[in-house]
């Protein structure tokens, strides 16, 4: 273990730390490899970390992500929700959409990043966050965008790789959040947990803004006349990723500019790269994409915890269409979840203090034990 001892620690990560050797991925999944301390606004104790997970084709991977702690001291009390006594309750953020490339996985930009705050400030809530940049993000690999079992996987293990970490106080019991691409990866969480981590004690997920059924999703923003401006790239992101993830053919699927831009998705975050002239894909019903579209939505299985999903009413992409049929399909399989309306677009959900407010107030209720009801 790395960890920085000294007063003063880098605010990102070196690059080298990202490289895992073959011979370093023996051991259970959410066990950790490698840790570093990271600068951290006062109050606060922040570590980038690499733990062991599983791969697609169940081979041991490394995944990259933060721990972000309150400074609680021993035996005193740990804010609202917890004493270092007992462990702090520990919440897992699943984040949204960065990228296919190792420079977009957050944890590169340390928690000083405006853009990481969101982490932050739920450690000064109380809780032990633990941040997965998700398999393949930051680390050697392919990133599988929106692949559930690899997203489901990372944020589950990134709650073992917590409370495999004394430093950050992590008590038993979890939580996860995740907004966006994170709703979709907190949604699999939940419906993997009863198989894949049952060693773990879960109490709630939140998804906000998720892709449910990713099928009504792509009819909805990429159909119609005007799909909003990050569709075509978050469109291209997923063939990319299933390109070489399931060795989906992109002939007949994408135009001569969608594969320039899919390749160069491969090193730059999509932020940097403009949206699409002309529909970069010409046919979205090819059977074998369709498949994997069900394949990669969940609800195939019933989550083991109450779920609440965060909905906007102008989300521009994940519009309010496609949410019915996607908590008609969790509820089919099984899971008891909540479905509570904000107006606003897609980031709404979390930026807008009430509805951020709101979900914290139901983790909270999960962790003190409280009845929830499907509704």
């Amino acid at each position: 273990m790395t960890t920085e001892s000294s007063a003063r620690h880098p605010a990102v990560p070196p690059l080298a730390f990202y490289e895992t050797e073959a011979a370093n991925l023996d051991g259970p999944p959410g066990s950790l490899i490698d840790a570093v301390e990271l600068e951290a606004p006062a109050g606060i104790r922040a570590w980038a970390v690499l733990y062991r997970s599983t791969g697609l084709d169940g081979a041991p991977i490394g995944v990259s992500g933060l721990i972000v702690s309150p400074v609680v001291s021993v035996g005193s009390g740990g804010g609202r929700r917890g004493s270092a006594g007992n462990g702090l309750p520990v919440l897992a953020w699943a984040h949204g959409t960065t990228g296919l490339a190792d420079a977009c996985a957050p944890s590169r930009a340390g928690v000083a990043a405006e853009d990481v705050l969101t982490i932050v400030d739920l450690a000064r809530q109380g809780f032990v966050v633990a941040a997965t940049d998700y398999e393949g993000l930051g680390t050697a690999g392919i990133h599988p965008y929106l692949v559930g079992p690899s997203e489901g996987r990372s944020v589950l293990d990134a709650i073992r790789a917590v409370q495999h970490f004394p430093e950050a106080g992590a008590g038993p019991r979890a939580a996860v959040l995740g907004i966006s691409q994170g709703g979709h990866a907190a949604l699999w969480a939940a419906e993997l947990g009863p198989s894949y981590a049952p060693d773990l004690d879960l109490v709630g997920v939140v998804a906000a803004s998720p892709p449910i059924d990713l099928q009504a999703v792509q009819r909805a923003v990429l159909v119609g006349p005007q799909p909003s401006e990050f569709s075509w790239l978050e469109a291209l992101l997923a063939v990319r990723a299933w390109h070489e993830v399931y060795g989906v053919s992109i002939a007949g699927l994408v135009t001569d500019e969608g594969r320039a831009i899919m390749e160069a998705l491969g090193e730059t975050c999509p932020w940097e790269l403009a949206s699409p002239v002309e529909h970069p894909i010409l046919d979205l019903e090819i059977p074998e994409w369709q498949a994997l579209l069900v394949a990669n939505s969940p609800g195939h299985a019933a989550a083991a915890v109450p779920i609440l999903v965060v909905a906007a009413e102008s989300d521009e992409q994940v519009p309010a269409s496609t949410i019915g049929p996607g908590v008609d399909r969790l509820r089919a399989a099984g899971s008891t979840v909540q479905l509570w309306w904000i107006a606003g677009t897609h980031v709404s959900t979390l930026t807008d203090p009430a509805a951020a407010a709101a979900s914290l107030a139901w983790i909270g209720d999960r962790f003190a034990g409280r009845d929830t009801a499907d509704g």
